[in-house]
């Protein structure tokens, strides 16, 4: 799976080689790769821009999470619930980055258009796996403060790591 953006449509071809069975005397039709059409024909005279663009926004967001998966591990101040889920949450992001921005740099700076079937199935598994993972880790954060305002004098009750 390849998302540019919102404006952008990625048609898929399927390149698949022919073969006779022996036994049955019959085509069978195997896919082997997809083919990227809509990329090739529509930014390749910005092709360069786009992967310097992309390579600069994936280095940001890696440097940027690793900066708070850092300050969270090592500040003793930040060792709490939220914090932990935020860390949590800054790693998830980093998967999701890395299952797609580096295809996307890959066909922008070598004009790489094909993917074979079990990487696109890789990619597009991990990056729906990861995205669930992230919505229920921003539900489990979201709970904290439904107990402010629900509950406000049971907060500190019910945010206790005994309990939990």
């Amino acid at each position: 799976m390849f998302v540019i953006g919102n404006n952008m449509i990625v048609t898929l071809v399927i390149i698949t080689p022919n073969f006779k069975d022996s036994c049955l005397q019959t085509n069978v039709s195997v896919v082997t790769e997809f083919l990227f059409i809509g990329v090739e024909s529509g930014l390749k005279n910005v092709y360069l821009e786009l992967a310097i663009f992309l390579l600069v926004v994936y280095l940001m967001i890696l440097i940027g999470k690793l900066i708070i998966l850092t300050l969270v591990a090592t500040d003793p101040k930040l060792q709490s619930a939220m914090y932990m889920f935020l860390s949590h949450l800054s790693l998830v992001d980093i998967v999701i980055s890395t299952s797609v921005l580096p295809k996307m740099i890959a066909v922008s700076l070598w004009n790489n258009v094909t993917i074979s079937y079990s990487a696109c199935f890789l990619q597009l598994y991990v990056y729906l796996s990861f995205q669930t993972v992230e919505s229920m880790l921003l539900c489990v954060m979201a709970y904290d403060p439904y107990v402010a305002i629900c509950n406000p004098l049971q907060q500190h009750y019910l945010r206790d790591c005994a309990v939990c």
